[in-house]
């Protein structure tokens, strides 16, 4: 059966939650460690590494490689070049790679307070009393309280 379809008592039932007391919180407890927190899983952060070699991907700094590269080159082969336009682009290179890599650090720890600053809350019953709580510390079972207004 299609669980939309379901009668308020049979999904009671299954949820085994009393509309007028909701959950314990010894069940709320147990009922997390089996689903963990009511929120997406996030994406696993990125090494400096990897962070280094994607900005090192980008197409005006491959162009400004080639030209290190070439500029070693013609250093090396003729024997008329200076070093230091190679090294000045790779340093140039370097630079921008970490500049990058700082300023997308800000914007995450920028995002991470903004979403801390955004936490939502859920009125639920639990132990029979209504209580207010982090919308990531809600369960399945829950008795959500809804306001008019």
């Amino acid at each position: 059966m299609e669980e939309y379809k379901q009668t308020i008592e049979e999904v009671r039932k299954v949820m085994e939650a009393d509309p007028d007391t909701g959950l314990s919180s010894q069940e709320v407890d147990e009922r997390r460690k089996k689903q963990g927190l009511n929120k997406f899983d996030e994406a696993p952060k990125e090494s400096m590494i990897k962070k280094f070699f994607r900005s090192l991907s980008d197409f005006t700094t491959i162009v400004l490689l080639i030209a290190a590269v070439i500029s070693f080159y013609t250093a090396f082969a003729t024997e008329h070049g200076d070093l230091f336009e190679g090294l000045l682009i790779i340093a140039i290179v370097v630079i921008n790679s970490v500049l990058a890599i700082v300023q997308e650090g800000n914007a995450e720890k920028a995002l991470e307070s903004l979403q801390d600053m955004n936490k939502q809350t859920a009125t639920v019953i639990r132990d029979g009393k209504v209580t207010t709580v982090e919308s990531e510390q809600l369960v399945v079972g829950d008795i959500l309280v809804l306001e008019s207004g």
